[in-house]
């Protein structure tokens, strides 16, 4: 027979009218048997009684046992308000093992305001008998607390667990990203954020954004893998029927085609770009459009490419921080795309070098980015060993490297770049390494719009289906 008591129980009269004269002895095992007929049954019962406004406690419990057979029932109710009239308060005894933390309650402690007081309670096999007061020491209170910190909550799935029916995966660490007040964001940023990250895509604090901005950046040689996404529309019907958080398109696009689709998803104007003509070694993205023009659209942030290492940067930086002005005055997140570029970054390990990504994450993080685009940094032995010191000596896997530059980035949202068209492994095992390292999601075009509608539809909601654990 199991019955709940609380370390914590009321000293002086019951208020439920309880009799205060000692229950009854249960009879032994043998007795029963020779009184009653058919097989013996031990029931155990927890029934929640009616709260009395003053007295009852949050949870409070009544434990019954019942033995008997066909027909025959006995039953002995105790409620944890009840108590002997006249008993002297005792010591309750310490609780017996750790196992015992798993039987935890949550009580109120009835005291001389019992709407002021609460104290844990635990339940443990005893044989019946009347409830009496008790005093409960503050070393078993503050071990009971502990033991009831340390239990974890039901019906929670931490970040990176799998949801229910799908096979898990490795284990991803947990890694706490910047929050709104962290960031210090202004109203409009912060109502502009938030319709990304929680109204749209998997509105759960992540971001999944379709960037089409490539036409200008490449030229058409991107559509050739699949015709269908030349026309914009599809793009845009992609970016809609897969729920992505946002698309990022240039001033033109979004002239001729976001009117069509406003509301249903947001939009990230770019407002610089260049073409793949003039060499990377002097790298520079003149403006197209600027922050009015963002708001008379509709948008809820701005995309800045900064070349991080060209020769022009002065001008870049320089520029950049005119758009940042004005996003601050208009309320608009700016997202930059980080890039390194020129002669310099080369000599010194590449572009894809974790010190050249590193930098560019903490270049965006100082020059007042809220968001962050990034490639993912690669390791590779001879062009590490040109970067500089100690760059030049870590070896890293892709997570470990992802993780460091989330780190530089400080509390600017961090972005990973989705490349050239990948397989849909590949495609995966990216994204979810970006999410274990932290950033606040991924800003996949080609991976996307490359494939096949119903592939790409699939894609989506496979990534979708890949953010709901990292939600925050």
């Amino acid at each position: 027979m199991i019955v709940n008591v609380p370390l914590c129980a009321r000293i002086g009269p019951p208020l439920t009218g309880a009799s205060t004269k000692a229950m009854p002895r249960c009879a032994s095992r043998s007795a029963k048997r020779r009184e009653a007929t058919g097989d013996i049954v031990d029931i155990s019962t927890t029934m929640l009684p009616s709260r009395s406004p003053s007295a009852t406690p949050r949870a409070a419990k009544s434990a019954s046992s019942t033995c008997g057979a066909s027909g025959t029932q006995r039953r002995t109710i105790s409620l944890a308000d009840a108590t002997s009239l006249g008993c002297a308060a005792a010591r309750t005894p310490r609780a017996a093992s750790r196992s015992s933390g798993a039987r935890l309650r949550c009580a109120e402690a009835v005291r001389g305001n019992p709407a002021r007081a609460t104290a844990c309670a635990i339940g443990s096999p005893i044989a019946p008998s009347p409830i009496k007061p008790t005093v409960v020491g503050d070393d078993i209170a503050a071990s009971v607390y502990r033991s009831r910190r340390a239990l974890p909550r039901s019906g929670t799935r931490h970040r990176g667990e799998p949801p229910p029916g799908r096979s898990p995966g490795p284990m991803p660490t947990p890694t706490r990203r910047p929050t709104f007040d962290d960031m210090n964001l202004s109203t409009g940023k912060r109502a502009r954020l938030h319709r990304l990250m929680y109204e749209h895509g998997p509105a759960n604090g992540t971001l999944m954004i379709l960037p089409i901005d490539q036409g200008l950046e490449h030229g058409p040689i991107d559509f050739f893998d699949n015709p269908d996404s030349l026309d914009t529309d599809w793009i845009y019907r992609l970016a809609v029927e897969g729920r992505f958080s946002g698309i990022a398109l240039h001033i033109g696009l979004a002239e001729k085609y976001h009117r069509h689709y406003a509301g249903r998803v947001p939009l990230v104007l770019k407002v610089n770009g260049k073409t793949n003509f003039p060499p990377d070694d002097e790298a520079f993205s003149s403006l197209t459009s600027g922050v009015e023009d963002a708001v008379r659209l509709g948008a809820d942030a701005v995309g800045y490419t900064l070349y991080v290492g060209s020769p022009s940067q002065g001008v870049d930086i320089a520029q950049c921080n005119e758009v940042r002005r004005e996003c601050e005055r208009y309320g608009m997140p700016l997202i930059v795309w980080s890039y390194p570029r020129g002669s310099a970054v080369k000599s010194k390990g590449g572009v894809d070098s974790l010190y050249a990504i590193d930098y560019a994450a903490r270049v965006a993080c100082e020059v007042g980015a809220d968001i962050v685009k990034l490639n993912e940094p690669k390791w590779e032995p001879e062009a590490a060993a040109k970067s500089p010191k100690p760059y030049n000596a870590l070896a890293f896997d892709d997570l470990e490297g992802l993780r460091r530059v989330v780190r530089s980035a400080g509390r600017t949202l961090v972005l990973v770049s989705g490349g050239s068209k990948m397989g849909d492994e590949a495609t995966i095992h990216k994204a979810q390494t970006a999410m274990e390292a932290g950033c606040v999601g991924l800003i996949f075009g080609r991976n996307m719009w490359q494939r096949p509608w119903e592939s790409a539809l699939s894609m989506a909601g496979r990534m979708h289906d890949l953010m709901k654990g990292y939600g925050q």
